[in-house]
């Protein structure tokens, strides 16, 4: 369950949701897994983050987010359940509603993809099976004595570029029969400049609008101690992931010189 995205209906939301899931956990002595974000850092966060790494938070949203991890570790050590936060990159895959889907891609069988930010930034992504497999592997590898125990972990999963999205949309296009005759895609980006003219009038704009840093903000997520406590990261290679995600969101139908997977090429995961 998540509220509408915007600073307003978290507030307003949010905190009531995770008491309510608190209150589920306390009476079942469940573990409640909580599924974190990027935002509790904030635009002055550093290149890679670590579940220690101090949390400083600079929009709306992001204090928020620390707010319900405290409320979610202060119930924990009260009632005597278990929490664990698994934090993750963007999410791709598996289904529709992300970056991905609503805007990066919308145009892809037109030849067309919007990068909301720079192409260079190395950016945290979670490929959502994947890491829907890593939550199981937490609550498989906790122990009965964890009651009262709260938890931090974060999820490594894809740190990349938007020059590597392109590079893995690229060959899905040319699979599919969607890339122009030239070869490549036709990149735009966000009208940035419009929508802060928009954002005091609709706060749905604002609050992407606040978000901004992270698509030009390098950063990536230290998976180390989610590895020690479950094995290797579930982790789908990059473009088998990209190619599966694209194609479960049934974009539109194949072009007339549609072809099989390319071979030879590579995908350059970055730093």
């Amino acid at each position: 369950m998540n509220p509408a995205y915007t600073a307003a209906a978290w507030r307003a939301e949010a905190p009531g949701l995770m008491q309510s899931a608190t209150d589920v956990a306390a009476a079942l002595g469940a573990h409640l897994l909580f599924p974190g974000n990027v935002y509790n850092f904030g635009a002055g966060m550093p290149a890679v983050l670590a579940p220690d790494t101090p949390q400083r938070p600079t929009t709306g949203k992001g204090l928020i987010r620390v707010d319900l991890e405290q409320q979610l570790a202060q119930a924990a050590r009260h009632h005597g359940f278990a929490a664990t936060v698994i934090r993750a990159g963007d999410f791709f895959g598996a289904g529709s509603g992300s970056w991905l889907d609503q805007v990066i891609v919308k145009k892809l069988p037109q030849g067309r993809v919007t990068w909301p930010g720079s192409r260079d930034a190395p950016h945290a992504w979670a490929y959502l099976p994947d890491l829907a497999q890593a939550f199981v592997r937490v609550a498989e590898t906790t122990p009965a004595t964890a009651g009262g125990r709260y938890e931090c972990l974060h999820f490594a999963g894809h740190t990349v570029t938007g020059q590597d999205w392109l590079a893995a949309l690229t060959d899905v296009a040319w699979e599919q029969g969607w890339l122009p005759a030239d070869g490549a895609l036709r990149t735009g980006t966000l009208p940035w400049g419009m929508m802060r003219l928009l954002s005091p009038f609709n706060a749905t704009v604002a609050s992407l609008l606040e978000m901004r840093y992270l698509w030009d903000l390098p950063h990536a997520l230290d998976g180390a101690a989610l590895a020690r406590r479950i094995g290797s990261e579930p982790h789908t290679p990059f473009g088998d992931a990209v190619r599966t995600a694209i194609l479960a969101l049934d974009l539109g139908p194949r072009g007339a010189n549609a072809a099989g997977p390319r071979t030879g090429g590579t995908v350059t995961q970055g730093a």
